[in-house]
């Protein structure tokens, strides 16, 4: 099939420059959410994880219901809504809620840094149930991976952790979360709409946060910096990178995407240091590149 052209660009090159600018999107938005905890301190993850996946489920649904994607099916049969539930608790909530408690506990590069380590837990996840044959470069990249967790949280000393251990365990749980919510909607998004399923995932993870307890008396709803941040978090941080990404995978192979996906804890770690003044050493910059190198390694064919 013809390639249509944007001016001098193709299809592939235009979905390059999406997925590119959609990483460093979700990258600049956590960076955005460390600025509204900064805000206040009654400013919680619970809450901006709720707001963010209430609204931008509900978005997502009102979207694949104009594209006609019929996004109520999924609760007609019992095996999809089970799974859909699933979704929503065991993937969307640990990715989204476990990655901005971690932002909040120490800052957004930490966390970012620490959730590409998905692809592992994805990896192991095959290997267990799959029985998919593990490489040596698999082996040697986990090593790698978490050889540079260990060093981005301890700079070698086990006894000097330079990250708490509930920011630490947060962080683990955002990566797991990666795995879970890549595999578990799989059947899913056979069925159904990619749009329908990340809405009603969103919109049933929002739901299920309700059950923790949270004081959102003290937030700040008058100030104007709150709702801006909001906006960036939920348009250009979720729903805008979420359309891009699900157009480029129609023309980039998911090598090309995991490539590209680099930059998200890039623009974060240099959104770190530029905006909050994140002071880096050089052991920080060696333990970065480990983990980005080493998950990039995996992806490779």
């Amino acid at each position: 099939m013809e390639e249509k052209s944007f001016g001098n660009l193709n299809e592939k090159t235009v979905a390059t420059i999406k997925v590119g600018l959609g990483t460093t999107l979700w990258g600049a938005s956590g960076l955005v959410v460390k600025g509204l905890f900064n805000l206040s301190p009654h400013i919680n993850a619970v809450w901006i994880s709720q707001f963010r996946m209430i609204v931008a489920g509900l978005i997502l649904i009102v979207l694949a219901q104009l594209n006609r994607h019929e996004p109520m099916d999924v609760w007609k049969h019992k095996d999809t809504t089970l799974r859909m539930i699933a979704y929503g608790i065991l993937g969307i909530l640990p990715v989204q809620f476990a990655f901005y408690e971690c932002v909040q506990l120490s800052n957004a590069a930490m966390a970012t840094v620490i959730q590409f380590l998905g692809p592992f837990f994805i990896l192991g996840y095959l290997a267990a149930t799959k029985k998919q044959v593990l490489r040596p470069l698999d082996f040697i990249s986990a090593i790698a991976g978490f050889g540079g967790v260990f060093l981005l949280a301890t700079h070698g000393n086990i006894h000097d952790l330079r990250i708490s251990p509930l920011a630490l365990l947060f962080g683990l749980l955002s990566a797991v979360g990666v795995a879970t919510s890549n595999t578990i909607p799989t059947p899913l998004v056979k069925k159904y709409s990619s749009m329908t399923v990340s809405g009603w995932g969103m919109l049933v993870s929002g739901i299920a946060l309700m059950a923790l307890p949270q004081n959102i008396a003290g937030i700040p709803f008058g100030d104007w910096r709150l709702w801006l941040g909001l906006a960036f978090v939920l348009i250009l941080g979720t729903i805008v990178p979420f359309v891009w990404m699900n157009e480029a995978l129609v023309h980039l192979s998911p090598a090309v995407v995991s490539l590209l996906d680099a930059f998200e804890p890039v623009a974060s770690t240099i959104g770190s240091v530029l905006i909050f003044g994140l002071v880096l050493l050089p052991v920080d910059y060696i333990a970065i590149v480990l983990i980005i190198a080493a998950t990039l390694a995996i992806s490779m064919k």
